[in-house]
């Protein structure tokens, strides 16, 4: 079967913390085993989109979205092996994930970082999508919301770089 250009969400189930507000799948990690738990996540999540781009045919990606969960949490190098995977996968169809015409990874600004950021864009990522909610620090504890106004200030002064 081949149908041409396809979109493709991934779900990054992985949060530093589950927000009160928050219907979405996520598992909250730690430094207590996260990383492996994370490690083995990567390497079934290739295996996955492998499996599925070849069933459905499709000739390329016109769209990616990664989000979750917190996909920043995964870090710098294991977003690089998501994005070298993932460009790996287009090379078979001769194509590039620089010619993903809208390729969007979400951020949180706890997890955030330059290194992070530079292997977005070094992988093709054209957009971040930064979750902020509310710049209001009563509502983000009402909410059950990490971080800080300092940090989120941070984190939007690197993205605007």
């Amino acid at each position: 079967m081949n149908s041409g250009p396809a979109a493709l969400y991934i779900h990054i189930p992985f949060c530093a913390k589950k927000c009160d507000y928050c219907d979405f799948y996520s598992i909250p990690v730690n430094d207590g085993g996260g990383g492996r738990l994370m490690d083995g996540f990567i390497e079934a999540l290739a295996k996955d989109i492998e499996g599925q781009i070849k069933a459905f045919g499709a000739e390329a990606l016109s769209s990616v979205y990664i989000g979750g969960g917190t996909p920043s949490l995964l870090g710098s190098r294991r977003m690089k092996e998501l994005l070298d995977f993932l460009a790996a996968v287009l090379r078979e169809y001769r194509r590039s994930p620089h010619e993903i015409a809208e390729f969007t990874v979400e951020v949180n600004p706890e997890s955030l970082d330059e290194d992070f950021l530079r292997v977005c864009a070094e992988g093709g990522v054209t957009r971040i999508s930064c979750g902020v909610q509310t710049f209001s620090e009563a509502a983000r504890r009402a909410v059950g919301r990490g971080g800080g106004i300092g940090r989120l200030k941070s984190a939007l002064s690197l993205l605007g770089e």
